[in-house]
């Protein structure tokens, strides 16, 4: 870590260098990553593929030093291109905040009350693990949405976050799907909620297909 900092101060950060250092240390937490300034590239890459939050804002200013100062190359260019990827983030949030005011719409059509917008709160740096929070017949409900711009479209992703909330939280965790997000025509809202067995929206259920999977060699 001594060594980060006086490497920050020659390249001319050192006015904020203990805000780069803090924002490492917070991530070799999250990761598991006990020795984050001795960690191999191998170790810290295996370790962010399953990382389900993106960096953002100041972040990719922070890890793109951290990068640079280990000489983590292959790294630095894989994650620049998820930061890439995510140059449509304002697209995205569009799409995010019709789908929130649709669902919210259709919650209180259902009879819910209190509905909070909780998308972008965290605890530490990872996200709650849901979009909305309300309340019915005096229970707490959480509510994931996903906006899907093809009406036609049949699939949508959870992170492990999301996942781990819905198996935790269960008949209390809603899953909102809206499709055709982008046309002027009418979008679709469905609210799939669990019955102790499966997701079910009247006659339509979820199906949960694994992804991927992490591999550890012990």
């Amino acid at each position: 870590m001594e060594q980060y900092k006086k490497w920050l101060k020659e390249n001319n950060v050192s006015k904020s260098y203990e805000t780069y250092i803090k924002f490492i240390k917070d991530l070799g937490e999250e990761l598991g990553i006990e020795k984050i300034w001795e960690v191999s590239e191998k170790d810290f890459q295996g370790a962010l593929s399953s990382y389900d939050n993106f960096f953002e804002g100041s972040d990719v200013s922070y890890l793109k030093k951290y990068l640079i100062f280990r000489n983590f190359s292959s790294i630095y260019i894989h994650i620049y291109s998820i930061i890439k990827n995510f140059s449509n983030l304002k697209s995205r949030q569009i799409t995010e905040t019709k789908s929130m005011i649709i669902v919210e719409k259709e919650l209180k059509n259902l009879g819910y009350t209190n509905i909070e917008n909780v998308s972008n709160v965290k605890i530490g740096r990872q996200r709650k693990g849901w979009d909305l929070e309300a309340v019915k017949e005096k229970e707490q409900f959480y509510i994931e949405v996903k906006g899907i711009h093809d009406k036609n479209c049949k699939e949508v992703f959870l992170t492990k976050n999301e996942y781990d909330k819905a198996k935790h939280y269960k008949e209390k965790f809603l899953i909102a799907i809206v499709t055709n997000v982008k046309s002027k025509n009418k979008k679709d809202c469905r609210i799939f909620s669990y019955d102790g067995e499966i997701y079910k929206c009247e006659n339509e259920t979820l199906e949960c297909e694994p992804f991927y999977y992490k591999l550890k060699i012990r």
